[in-house]
């Protein structure tokens, strides 16, 4: 007569493989219980993320088609594009096949990051806390400042590499806080006992139930993403060797979060696809159409001399 252990509690809303399902398959595949469930959880999940990054980035995908496609001369009307590029479609393939490839290795990889040698570490934990520093705040401040810089020297390039990057970084923010909550994944270190496939979907907004994707992570590949795109259209001999640089430096970012315990693997794949997905898009909806909002603003910066010879600066700020 076998022993049978009874699993652990866990929340009744979260997913997880019907017990019948898991019985037959703890009878048959004992060694593949958790990689099976971890993969339907993830299949569940992946599918609503593509739903919703599909979502939010058709406008700009919509528009961009519109105003980058001139109207034929025969018939009056535009031709039609597809909603993802190529390149695109290639990058979202590989951000998905790699989360397939890692999410059954989630427990494992986060458990041997949190081994006490390698927290112990000194080198290791002030490393991650200054490359976690490059993501949040420093993805905003760096192209905020390039922003300003650009705009005090009267450089229109700087000028819109830091734009278009502060934007990337503030809307796929705003976006991975959004799916945080939808998705509602248990963090690692926050959640007592959290499984890599335990969901509470709709309620992330709780404490520790936010792990989905790295918000950390997403605006650092979102803002490599912005400035690789602007450095491959002014200078694309520049940007073959710095591109690889930014997106390593991102990656860095999501290897930070693994280390602190703050996310799993896929959370960091996840992000990565969103924060490029995004910058790259807004990216190429800037230059597509040159008389939209996101270019509508540019607050104009006026440096002279006023009564006396003391230095006066005006700032004029108009909307489009």
């Amino acid at each position: 007569r076998r022993n049978v252990i009874a699993p652990p509690a866990r929340p009744h809303d979260a997913i997880y493989l019907s017990r019948p399902l898991q019985r037959n398959l703890m009878t048959y595949f004992p060694g593949l219980v958790r990689v099976q469930r971890g993969i339907l959880a993830h299949m569940r999940v992946g599918c609503g993320l593509v739903l919703l990054v599909t979502a939010a980035v058709l406008p700009l995908r919509a528009q961009d088609s519109t105003a980058a496609t001139p109207p034929s001369a025969i018939s009056g009307r535009r031709p039609t594009r597809s909603f993802l590029s190529r390149g695109e479609i290639v990058l979202l393939s590989s951000f998905a096949l790699g989360t397939a490839i890692v999410s059954p290795f989630d427990q494992r990889w986060t458990s041997q990051l949190q081994r006490a040698d390698l927290q112990a570490d000194r080198r290791l934990s002030r490393s991650a806390d200054v490359v976690r520093t490059l993501g949040d705040p420093g993805a905003l401040l760096i192209s905020g400042s390039l922003f300003a810089v650009g705009r005090l020297s009267h450089h229109p390039g700087l000028t819109d590499a830091g734009l278009h990057a502060t934007e990337a970084v503030i809307a796929s923010g705003v976006a991975a806080a959004i799916l945080k909550g939808l998705v509602g994944r248990a963090r690692p270190l926050t959640v007592q006992n959290a499984d890599a496939d335990e969901y509470l979907p709709g309620r992330g907004y709780r404490g520790g139930y936010s792990s989905m994707p790295s918000g950390h992570t997403t605006v650092a590949f979102a803002a490599a993403a912005s400035f690789g795109s602007e450095l491959g259209r002014s200078h694309p001999r520049v940007a073959r060797f710095v591109t690889p640089l930014l997106y390593t430096a991102a990656t860095l970012v999501g290897a930070s979060r693994l280390y602190n315990d703050k996310h799993w693997a896929s959370d960091v794949v996840v992000a990565g696809a969103l924060g490029t997905l995004v910058g790259r898009r807004l990216v190429g909806y800037a230059h597509a159409t040159p008389t939209s909002r996101l270019n509508g603003w540019r607050l104009p910066l006026t440096v002279g001399l006023g009564h006396g010879g003391a230095p006066v600066a005006q700032l004029h700020i108009a909307f489009r």
